[in-house]
């Protein structure tokens, strides 16, 4: 899943769900998707987990959307919609609308994104962008409002689904402590990011096709953040997940890197990619997650 693009500490700004790091100290090299991934849509809700005095949050509500389609020949589009709503101690009422959508080609050469993100009736925000990898195994960035070049990452800068694959083969490899540089279009200045994650001892994974066999179709609250692209065929007996990790996930401002976190999100990832159990940390309040709608895709086919 792809996290990353979910609000940030600094004004909620929007960030992406695949959840993502390299193994501690080992050398670069890009990282091919993974033919286990499984191409799905996930609904969570989101409510209120703490809100700390300073904070003036009384009360947060809303929903996020996350799909993911393609396969690993084919390469990923990832689409996903967060509406939240944060009142105040006062009563007044701050409601955010983020579409997010990226590609990410079968090799990890090439990434595209488009974020916009508003609050309130007038005020909006859109970015969008692409990177492309070079020889040498670092990233140039272009964001195409303003066409210019907005910046290099380093060797070793992963996107998304490389960023799960990475961190899946660190999970299983028995890594309890990963890093990477992620770039999934998110920041404001268009830079990539320094993540740190620390992975638990695995456990027993809740997202099978069992458990959403009779799910119900999305509610009204999740049809208003659902503005995604026709979904493909569904794969009701999709394989199910050998086991889960618990993951802490932390991502650095990059022009602050010794700085508290921008972001923190706790949560459980399965061995096909898909997450569950979020808790969304902003320092002074935290969100939490829980999966309420899962459906499994069949995988794209691939172009000969």
């Amino acid at each position: 899943m792809i996290l990353s693009h979910l609000p940030s500490r600094r004004g909620l700004a929007a960030t992406s769900l695949a959840l993502l790091v390299a193994p501690l100290g080992s050398a670069f090299a890009p990282v091919a998707l993974a033919d286990d991934l499984l191409a799905h849509r996930a609904v969570y809700e989101l409510t209120l987990e703490a809100s700390e005095r300073d904070s003036r949050i009384e009360d947060a509500a809303g929903l996020f959307v996350f799909q993911v389609t393609g396969s690993a020949c084919a390469g990923w589009t990832i689409v996903s919609d967060i509406v939240l709503s944060l009142q105040d101690r006062a009563g007044g009422t701050i409601r955010t609308e983020t579409q997010y959508r990226a590609f990410e080609d079968p090799q990890g050469e090439v990434f595209t994104f488009q974020t916009q993100t508003s609050t309130g009736a007038e005020d909006e925000t859109l970015a969008t962008g692409a990177a492309e990898r070079l020889a040498d195994g670092s990233v140039t960035i272009r964001r195409f409002e303003s066409d210019e070049l907005a910046a290099n990452g380093a060797p070793g800068t992963l996107f998304p689904n490389q960023l799960t694959v990475a961190m899946l083969e660190a999970a299983r490899a028995g890594e309890s402590f990963v890093f990477a540089t992620v770039f999934d279009g998110s920041h404001d200045a268009g830079l990539a990011q320094p993540a740190t994650a620390l992975i638990g001892s695995p456990v027993a994974p809740t997202v099978t096709s069992a458990a959403f066999a009779n799910a119900a179709p999305l509610n009204e609250n999740a049809a208003e953040a659902d503005h995604l692209a026709p979904e493909p065929e569904r794969w009701t007996d999709f394989p199910p997940p050998s086991r889960a990790w618990p993951i802490t996930l932390s991502y650095f401002d990059p022009l602050e890197p010794d700085s508290e976190p921008n972001f923190q999100v706790a949560y459980t990832l399965d061995t096909n990619g898909v997450s569950d159990g979020l808790v969304l940390d902003y320092g002074a309040f935290s969100l939490r997650g829980v999966l309420s709608d899962f459906t499994a895709f069949e995988p794209a086919s691939c172009v000969e």
